[in-house]
């Protein structure tokens, strides 16, 4: 699930990196981008990330657009409630497992 959206980071580029990059797979990419816009409410968007193997937030600095990321903080806190600490990847990546704890 990807908690974020940018230019350098979203679920396009993430549909076409497992598209190139696994043979096989059955992953699936989520996004929660223009949740807020579209009047979904949030406790929708806690279930979904409730429900997911992993969420991914890229930093603040880096997104864009502003209105697709209106939610962003609330999701963090909401991952983070229950003790889950998050992995980071690359210079402005941060991975939440939901499944098991580290």
């Amino acid at each position: 699930m990807i908690a974020t959206d940018s230019p350098t980071f979203n679920k396009n580029l993430m549909d076409l990196a497992v598209a190139v990059g696994t043979s096989g797979s059955s992953d699936e990419v989520s996004t929660l981008a223009y949740q807020a816009m579209s009047g979904v409410p949030i406790e929708d968007d806690f279930h979904t990330l409730g429900e997911a193997d992993q969420v991914v937030f890229q930093d603040r600095d880096a997104l864009s657009p502003a209105f697709a990321n209106l939610r962003v903080s609330d999701y963090e806190q909401y991952v983070q409630q229950n003790g889950r600490v998050p992995i980071r990847v690359g210079n402005d990546l941060s991975v939440y497992s939901m499944r098991c704890r580290p």
